[in-house]
């Protein structure tokens, strides 16, 4: 039986993460949760670990009902 590690183990991780903006920050995200978590903060302009930290519930908005292709998209992702 395998099992997953749910956490990123943050020792190896650069004192610049908190410096990653827009593409840089996208493809951190994309590389250590995958690319439909990217695709989720992109979707919501949340481009900055800052921004990241404020945010109380990124996926909240996958409950919402919004007309909108983009997110329905992510929805069923």
């Amino acid at each position: 039986m395998s099992i997953t590690n749910l956490y990123l183990n943050i020792d190896h991780l650069s004192p610049e993460i908190l410096l990653y903006t827009d593409e840089k920050f996208y493809k951190f995200v994309e590389t250590f949760l995958g690319s439909l978590h990217a695709r989720i903060l992109q979707y919501q302009h949340i481009n900055s670990v800052p921004c990241f930290l404020l945010t109380e519930d990124p996926c909240d908005m996958l409950l919402l009902d919004i007309d909108d292709p983009e997110l329905e998209k992510l929805t069923k992702e």
